[in-house]
């Protein structure tokens, strides 16, 4: 069970356009032209569907910046995915090469990283750095 807090943490961290979101599909992502509410987030946390927010709000700024680690289609019938220990180690390099880059050479601050693994059916984990304040598309495109 998902309680208030973590839903209130959840909304403060994970902002993005006011009037829309999105629901994936069994191939791509579905815009729902309302505000993503209590309700949808908790059906997202307690894994019932997966929604996910654009980034960009109404004003062309975001707020956090995701980084998808990409796992290639082959690796798939080679790694047993829905074993995080399993997955995790076959990801490790590239995890550690994309987190080493956020911290080391855009210098980063590590609490404000993290790494977001959406459960056994997902083949691409997430990290997702939270900005101190709202920065402009352009600045954070050059990510």
């Amino acid at each position: 069970m998902i309680d208030d807090s973590n839903i209130e943490i959840y909304q403060r961290l994970f902002r993005g356009r006011e009037n829309y979101f999105a629901q994936q599909g069994e191939d791509r992502y579905f815009p729902i032209p309302k505000a993503l509410d209590e309700f949808y987030l908790r059906r997202h946390l307690e894994g019932d569907v997966t929604f996910g927010i654009y980034v960009l709000n109404q004003s062309s700024c975001c707020n956090l910046i995701c980084v998808d680690i990409d796992i290639p289609k082959s690796d798939l019938s080679e790694v047993d995915f829905t074993n995080p220990k399993v997955k995790h180690g076959h990801l490790r390099y590239k995890l550690n090469v994309v987190i080493e880059a956020l911290s080391g050479q855009l210098a980063v601050p590590p609490q404000s990283i993290l790494l977001e693994d959406t459960g056994g059916r997902a083949r691409l984990p997430h990290l997702g750095v939270f900005l101190r304040s709202s920065a402009g598309s352009d600045c954070c495109r050059i990510w």
